[in-house]
C-alpha cells in the first residue's frame, strides 16, 4: 500500500487512474477548500488540472505547508511558471510516472513539516516556560491566563476549583455545577457551556468541545488535592489546527501540573510562616507581600481588586462577659466562616484582635458589595457556640477598590478601615464603601 496523501484540485476525473496506486486521496474544489484541507490533514501532494488560472497563488501555499504541485499544462507559456515546487507536464498519463520522481522531494518536504511542527511546539513551550515562572498561587494563574489569552485568540479564560463531590460527572457537567456555586455571577460561562454539543478531544486532562455556532471550548484539569481540581477554561478558542492544538495541549498539560504541583509545595512549606495561629488564616506579614502582588499584577494585566476591613462589633463585651477563651473560639469560628465565603483566588486575613480582611481579587464595584453584604448576613444569622454556650455577633465592613480608591498597599488599607468606623459611627452591623 502506498503511504503517500495525494490532493486532487477540480480533478475529480483522475480520481480512479490516481486510486489503482495511492489509496489516499482528498478532493478538494477550490484553493480555499484545499488550504482547509491542508491544515487538517497530511498531503503530501496537490494535483492540479488543466487550465488552472491561480499558479502565481501556489508560491505562498508551498512557503506555508511545504507540499509540491503537479500541474498538467497546455502551451508554452505555462513554463514562465516552473518552480522547485511546480513540476508541469504535457499528458494526464504522466502524472504515476512523475510522482514517482518526485519521491525524493516529497521525503523532504515532509520532513521539513515535521521539523516546523516541532519547532511550533518547542517555541510555545519555551514561551510558556518564560512566562510561567512565579511560585504563588494567584500569580501563577494570572500568567497561565495572560499566555493562553496573548497565544490563542479567545473570548475569555478562566480558572475555576472544583470540589471532588461532582467527580462521578462528566467534566462539562462537573464544571457546570461547580461554577453554578461561586459567589461571583458565571452566566454567561455557563450559557456557554450548554451550547457545547459536540465533544472533539476527549482525554483524561483536557477536553475540547465544538458548539453550533464552530466555536471551541477547551477545559484543562490539573489535580490539585484528593478532594479538589482546578480547570482552567479557555472559551471560544480559534483552532487552525486540531492536530497540532492536540499536541500542545498535552505537552503543556504535563509542564502545566508540575508547575502547580511546585506552587502548592511552596504554600505549604509558607503555610506556617504566613498563618495565624487561632484562626489559621493569613497574617499581616501575608496580607503585605499580597497586597504589594495584587499591585505589580494591576499594572501588567489591568486586573482590580477590592479590600474588605472587618470589625467585630462591641467584641469586648464578650470577652468580658464570658470569658477570652470563649472569645476566643468565637473568633476561630468567625475565621472559618470568612473563608467559606469566599473563592479560591481571594485571600482572608486576620489583621489584628478582632479585624480582618478580606483582599477579593479581580473584583470591585458592585460585586464586592454584594460579597461584603452577603458576609455581614452570614455573620448576623450565624449560630456561634462555644462551651455549650451560644454567642450572637454582628460585623462592621469597609470596602475600598483598588486602585479607584487607593493607590498603594497602605493607603487601600487605611481607607478600607476609615468606611469601616464611618459606618461604625453611624450605626453598627453594616457595610459601608469608601466615597
Amino acid at each position: 500500500m502506498n503511504d503517500l496523501n495525494i490532493a486532487l484540485l477540480s480533478c475529480s476525473h483522475l480520481t480512479e487512474r490516481v486510486e489503482e496506486e495511492y489509496t489516499r486521496i482528498y478532493q478538494v474544489q477550490n484553493l480555499k477548500d484545499l488550504v482547509r484541507l491542508l491544515i487538517e490533514k497530511p498531503v503530501d501532494l496537490v494535483i492540479l488540472p488543466q487550465h488552472f488560472n491561480a499558479l502565481d497563488k501556489l508560491g505562498k501555499i508551498f512557503v506555508s505547508y511545504k507540499v509540491p504541485f503537479i500541474y498538467v499544462h497546455s502551451g508554452k507559456n505555462s513554463q514562465q511558471y516552473v518552480e522547485d515546487y511546480l513540476h508541469p507536464i504535457e499528458k494526464e498519463e504522466q502524472i504515476l510516472s512523475t510522482i514517482q520522481k518526485l519521491r525524493p522531494q516529497i521525503a523532504q518536504l515532509r520532513v521539513q513539516r515535521e521539523n516546523d511542527k516541532l519547532k511550533f511546539l518547542t517555541e510555545k513551550m519555551v514561551h510558556f516556560s518564560d512566562r510561567v515562572t512565579h511560585t504563588g498561587k494567584d500569580l501563577f494563574i494570572s500568567e497561565v491566563k495572560s499566555y493562553f489569552n496573548r497565544s490563542f485568540k479567545m473570548e475569555s479564560c478562566h480558572w475555576v476549583e472544583v470540589k471532588a463531590g461532582s467527580s462521578k460527572l462528566p467534566p462539562i457537567l462537573k464544571l457546570k455545577q461547580e461554577l453554578e456555586k461561586l459567589k461571583i455571577d458565571q452566566g454567561a460561562l455557563i450559557a456557554d457551556l450548554e451550547k457545547c454539543s459536540l465533544e472533539i478531544v476527549k482525554e483524561e486532562n483536557f477536553q475540547i468541545w465544538k458548539n453550533s455556532q464552530g466555536d471551541y471550548l477547551v477545559m484543562v484539569w490539573l489535580a490539585h488535592e484528593d478532594h479538589l481540581s482546578q480547570c482552567l477554561i479557555l472559551n471560544k478558542v480559534k483552532i487552525r489546527n486540531q492536530k497540532n492544538f492536540k499536541e500542545l495541549m498535552q505537552n503543556l498539560h504535563s509542564f502545566l501540573q508540575r508547575r502547580w504541583n511546585i506552587c502548592l509545595q511552596v504554600g505549604e512549606t509558607l503555610k506556617q510562616v504566613y498563618r495565624d495561629s487561632l484562626t489559621d488564616l493569613y497574617n499581616q506579614r501575608f496580607l503585605t507581600e499580597t497586597l504589594a502582588k495584587k499591585i505589580e499584577e494591576y499594572k501588567r494585566y489591568n486586573t482590580p481588586f477590592s479590600v474588605l476591613f472587618i470589625d467585630v462589633d462591641h467584641f469586648k463585651r464578650v470577652n468580658d462577659s464570658l470569658g477570652h477563651l470563649i472569645g476566643s473560639g468565637v473568633l476561630k469560628e468567625l475565621g472559618d466562616l470568612l473563608k467559606r465565603q469566599i473563592r479560591n483566588s481571594d485571600y482572608a486575613f486576620r489583621y489584628g484582635g478582632d479585624e480582618f480582611i478580606i483582599l477579593l481579587s479581580h473584583t470591585e464595584g458592585q460585586d464586592a458589595v454584594n460579597v461584603a453584604e452577603r458576609i455581614r448576613r452570614e455573620v448576623e444569622n450565624f449560630p456561634f457556640k462555644q462551651q455549650g454556650i451560644q454567642v450572637r455577633i454582628t460585623v462592621s465592613i469597609g470596602l475600598a477598590f483598588y486602585p479607584k480608591h487607593a493607590q498603594s498597599a497602605e493607603e487601600i488599607i487605611r481607607i478600607a478601615d476609615e468606611a469601616m468606623y464611618y459606618g461604625k459611627n453611624k450605626s453598627r452591623n453594616i457595610v459601608y464603601k469608601a466615597s
